[in-house]
């Protein structure tokens, strides 16, 4: 027996397997080979690093940098004075990460056993602190240093304002990366960063004076005249 197809039967039939094969094709495996992969989402602070510190001892500033939508420390958080080592070679020019100790007042015993807040240390015998303090309040600023700021003056560390030395100290973790290098020089930026003039003597410090805590002594050797290297 021969089955017959009208001309409209046929259409009608060739038009269900068109429709059948785009159904097929629309609904294919995601995985194919010529499905275009999907965009990856860069990875924010990679091992839980949030910033990058530069010291340039050109300038004497220390400048913070937040990671961008790529993973590079390219976007500018902070900019603040300092005051680094006043001798070429003071603060040693390398990458760092830190060490992660931190102390809420520091002893300086060979230095005239003055006084520092809000220590992070860096490497070895290298901190980001305060600049210094007779006695362990905010009422005994050491005017000198004070007035450094902008210029290497330093033993080494890297001296800056109490509340600068404090949004180190609560804001950047063990590990965080730090480095120092002789940048470019830029007179514009260091001069609109150069701190007020103390008044009477006095610094007007933005935070309360903290009375009766208890010092840290700075005893760890100076590695620096030991010849020891980073890790």
């Amino acid at each position: 027996m021969k089955i017959k197809f009208s001309s409209l039967g046929l259409s009608i039939v060739l038009s269900f397997l068109a429709i059948l094969a785009m159904l097929t094709l629309w609904q294919g495996d995601t995985g194919r080979a010529d499905q275009p992969a999907p965009i990856p989402v860069p990875t924010v602070n990679p091992g839980g690093q949030p910033w990058f510190i530069l010291v340039n001892t050109s300038t004497q500033v220390v400048s913070v940098y937040a990671q961008d939508g790529e993973g590079k420390y390219t976007r500018l958080l902070r900019q603040f004075p300092c005051s680094a080592g006043k001798r070429d070679g003071y603060t040693p020019k390398a990458l760092y990460t830190l060490v992660g100790a931190k102390y809420r007042w520091i002893s300086f015993p060979d230095w005239g056993g003055t006084y520092g807040q809000y220590a992070t240390r860096i490497y070895g015998p290298f901190m980001f602190h305060s600049m210094e303090f007779t006695r362990m309040n905010d009422t005994t600023l050491q005017v000198e240093t004070y007035l450094n700021l902008t210029r290497p003056a330093s033993h080494g560390c890297i001296r800056m304002m109490p509340e600068h030395a404090k949004w180190i100290y609560d804001n950047c973790p063990k590990k965080c990366w730090v480095e120092v290098r002789l940048g470019e020089q830029d007179p514009d930026l260091t001069q609109s960063l150069q701190p007020p003039p103390p008044i009477d003597g006095k610094y007007l410090a933005t935070m309360p004076p903290q009375f009766g805590e208890k010092a840290c002594y700075d005893t760890e050797p100076d590695w620096r005249l030991k010849g020891n290297k980073m890790p």
